[in-house]
């Protein structure tokens, strides 16, 4: 397959994925992500080292008033960040939250901005990914 054929196909990918991920359906009814979605306040929390949990993971987790799960110590690695800066950063991000706190929508958030090209402007990152969402 040519370059350009590669890139005519991830060109119809993107604007397919951005059609769909574009759209949040709220009580049966459909309505644009960008109208409704309010980013969230990332909290970057302390690396772990393989003995504490089996492998060094950083973790980026969505803020859902988790402070009364965390040490005294934990609370003192805790630092505020961009969305944008914890997607750019980590190679892996965990959302933690309660059901219906925007975990899934703050993933459908980000993939779309990759997919319509304005991962710039609404998460000011300056690189391309082709978002792949797999909803489980």
């Amino acid at each position: 397959m040519d370059k350009h054929r590669i890139e005519q196909l991830s060109n119809e990918y993107l604007a397919s994925c951005a059609k769909t991920w574009g759209i949040l359906s709220v009580d049966e009814k459909d309505v644009l992500l960008n109208d409704v979605f309010v980013i969230p306040h990332v909290i970057r929390h302390k690396t772990y080292s393989p003995h504490e949990y089996g492998a060094q993971v950083e973790r980026s987790d969505y803020h859902a008033d988790t402070e009364m799960l965390l040490s005294k110590d934990d609370k003192e690695e805790l630092s505020e960040l961009l969305l944008g800066d914890a997607v750019s950063e980590g190679s892996h991000i965990v959302l933690l939250g309660e059901p219906g706190s925007g975990k899934s929508t703050t993933l459908q958030f980000i993939s779309y901005c990759f997919a319509n090209n304005s991962s710039k402007e609404r998460l000011g990152l300056n690189e391309t990914r082709i978002p792949v969402r797999i909803s489980l």
